[in-house]
């Protein structure tokens, strides 16, 4: 049993049950794991429009996938729970020249975290 396929299985379904599905992000892409620095050799990989991360840095995560997918978005939407994940992946977006809208995750509730007007 492969942990990181269940532990995105679950992810997928708990996020199609909120109504949230991702998949025709890319269509037509497959899984893929993301070559990175992880811990317990958990590397991050993508799956139905959704990076998970597995406790990698996720702004790392996040460049080295549009890294290998040739992708250069208009903008760029994050929803996490965690304020110092959000400020590194801002100051990852704004040295690649990505413009982001960052959403804080607080007990059940989304706070848009002020875009940075330089992006």
């Amino acid at each position: 049993m492969n942990i990181l396929k269940d532990e995105g299985t679950f992810r997928v379904k708990e996020l199609k049950k909120l109504g949230l599905d991702f998949r025709n992000v890319f269509p037509s892409l497959e899984s893929f794991t993301l070559n990175i620095p992880s811990p317990k050799n958990q590397p991050p990989f993508y799956r139905e429009g959704i990076i998970f991360t597995n406790r990698s840095s996720k702004d790392e995560s996040l460049i080295a996938f549009l890294q290998i997918v040739k992708w250069n978005p208009k903008k760029i939407i994050v929803i996490d729970d965690g304020r110092l994940n959000l400020e590194h992946i801002q100051e990852a977006l704004k040295a690649n020249h990505l413009n982001g809208l960052l959403f804080l995750y607080i007990d059940g509730k989304l706070a848009a975290k002020k875009p940075d007007p330089d992006l």
